[in-house]
């Protein structure tokens, strides 16, 4: 386990792997006035419903997409890049052109001082206990990122 990962673990722990949203942040609009000068099309959303972080949809050409979920209480987010064919959007984890085409997001986010958390990590299984406080699965995605 990482040292990120077990950080995140006992983050969870002590609060009783309840809902814990990421606190409104006058920095999310900082991370999205700098996406918006590397990236035209940016939509943001606010952390609400089972979205624990701040969401930036970003548009990556007609084909593709990618998701920064940013938990910014804890200086970690993950990315989520996605196939685009009409209306079906289908997760292209391991697709490295799609990795490659959001290089310059991440980059921009690690200069911000945020550390990348692999799709990988974010899949680790975190308690059961969290079921039983309605989360959809009990892996650190769905905890501290989006319940969805």
């Amino acid at each position: 386990m990482t040292a990120v990962l077990a950080r995140l673990q006992a983050f969870a722990h002590e609060h009783d792997y309840l809902p814990q949203a990421d606190p409104p942040s006058a920095e999310s609009q900082f991370v999205l006035d700098m996406l918006e000068r590397h990236e035209s099309h940016v939509r943001a959303y606010s952390p609400g419903n089972d979205l624990y972080a701040h969401r930036f949809a970003i548009a990556l050409g007609n084909d593709s997409r990618a998701d920064l979920l940013i938990r910014f209480d804890l200086r970690i987010y993950v990315v989520l890049a996605y196939r685009v064919s009409d209306t079906l959007h289908q997760l292209a984890v391991g697709d490295t052109r799609l990795w490659e085409r959001s290089a310059h997001l991440r980059a921009v986010l690690n200069r911000h001082g945020l550390r990348e958390l692999a799709f990988e990590e974010a899949c680790t299984t975190l308690s059961e206990r969290m079921l039983a406080h309605g989360f959809i699965d009990n892996t650190v995605l769905a905890y501290f990122f989006e319940s969805a």
